[in-house]
């Protein structure tokens, strides 16, 4: 009985984990969407997805990927930078 409960326990925590991550799929969509309607929608797809490719705009990898943490120049190009931070606890 137990066994059971902790399976269905289980399946409860992915399905709600994928439920979160489907809504905030759809809310960055819509975001992206609403702030650029001109873009299609194979670009507004991999935007949500944190995909970037060569020839996108800078607002387009603004919008997949945020604001840079800095910008540089080398030689004649502006170059950007991103920086991410993962919290790993000690246990």
């Amino acid at each position: 009985m137990f066994m059971m409960r902790f399976v269905f326990f289980c399946i409860f925590l992915i399905l709600l984990a994928c439920s979160c991550a489907s809504t905030d799929e759809t809310e960055r969509t819509t975001k992206i969407m609403q702030e650029n309607p001109h873009w299609d929608q194979a670009t507004v797809k991999k935007l949500v997805k944190y995909q970037i490719e060569p020839g996108m705009t800078t607002e387009m990898v603004t919008a997949a990927l945020g604001t840079p943490t800095r910008k540089s120049m080398e030689e004649e190009e502006e170059v950007w930078e991103y920086y991410s931070y993962a919290y790993h606890p000690l246990v």
